[in-house]
């Protein structure tokens, strides 16, 4: 898929976009690319875990639809963040490796999120894996409290997205899909 196909395909992803999350709103200003960044920048990891042909998608306490993933720890390679946040938030560990497949450019005017992180310019990478549940979500006190974790297939996990506009994660599943990832 070229940049012209994704932008045509999947512009709320694309084109630069404000995102909020957890009751916090920060300016940022997210764009989708499937270059994938310096790991220097990365801050974050999404993930599209999959365990046979259904995705794993999550719901906090509060509602909120997601898929697992979240904030790198100083010091933490990326594959360590996505094993710990696959645990925290699904309850799942890989069983093969994570086919990282997008990023979002990150640009704040706000301060940065943590004081270790580069600013203005950050990167939240993407990334497809199958996994195995092993349990329930470890919910950790510094993050979202996950409620329930469902694994849908992916036209039903799109929609289960869609119903909480978050960042477009529904868009992300049709482009994994696109990409021969689910």
């Amino acid at each position: 898929m070229d940049s012209v196909d994704l932008e045509a395909r999947y512009p709320r992803l694309v084109r630069p976009h404000r995102h909020s999350w957890a009751g916090e709103s920060r300016d940022h200003r997210l764009a989708l690319t499937l270059d994938l960044p310096p790991d220097d920048l990365v801050v974050n990891v999404r993930l599209l875990a999959t365990t046979g042909s259904r995705l794993v998608v999550c719901q906090t306490v509060e509602g909120w639809r997601t898929l697992p993933g979240g904030s790198r720890e100083r010091g933490e390679d990326v594959e360590t963040t996505a094993r710990r946040e696959l645990v925290e938030e699904a309850g799942c560990v890989p069983t093969g490796p994570v086919t990282w497949f997008a990023s979002f450019t990150v640009t704040s005017t706000d301060a940065p999120w943590r004081d270790w992180h580069p600013f203005p310019v950050t990167a939240w990478l993407v990334g497809a894996v199958e996994v195995e549940r092993v349990g329930e979500p470890t919910n950790p006190p510094d993050g979202e409290v996950v409620v329930a974790v469902h694994a849908l297939p992916p036209a039903e996990a799109r929609t289960y997205l869609a119903g909480f506009d978050n960042g477009g994660q529904a868009d992300l599943v049709a482009l994994a899909a696109d990409l021969g990832l689910l």
